[in-house]
């Protein structure tokens, strides 16, 4: 799943976006989370999309792809939270970032609950 993430991100170039450094960048955000519907362990990677001449939340989408996992005490001991990636040069430290990571590799062995695609529109 983060393979082709990343490899999405790398290689599908996007068009009629903002033209800053921060209008297309990788998100990766992990911990337990209740959302209404109970907890989860979420390990979550997002594309952002930002259009041009917006202001705040306006104008911008995101591509979120989440795998939920059943919240066991050793990942409730993961601490919430995330890191950007803010360019495709990027991409390969960020990649290794993840793999080091402490909720990456507490979930390697596990099969999670559910996975979700979600586009998201502010």
């Amino acid at each position: 799943m983060m393979d082709a993430v990343l490899e999405f991100y790398r290689t599908v170039p996007t068009v009629g976006l903002d033209q800053g450094p921060q209008a297309d960048m990788l998100l990766y955000q992990w911990g337990v989370f209740n959302w209404g519907k109970g907890e989860n362990f979420e390990f979550d990677l997002t594309r952002q999309f930002i259009e041009p001449n917006t202001s705040s939340d306006h104008g911008m989408s995101q591509l979120q792809f989440t795998a939920n996992f059943a919240p066991t005490s050793a990942l409730r001991g993961i601490k919430v939270s995330n890191r950007w990636c803010e360019s495709k040069s990027d991409v390969q430290k960020f990649a290794s970032f993840i793999q080091a990571s402490e909720a990456f590799k507490a979930l390697k062995d596990i099969t999670p609950v559910s996975m979700n695609l979600e586009w998201i529109e502010f």
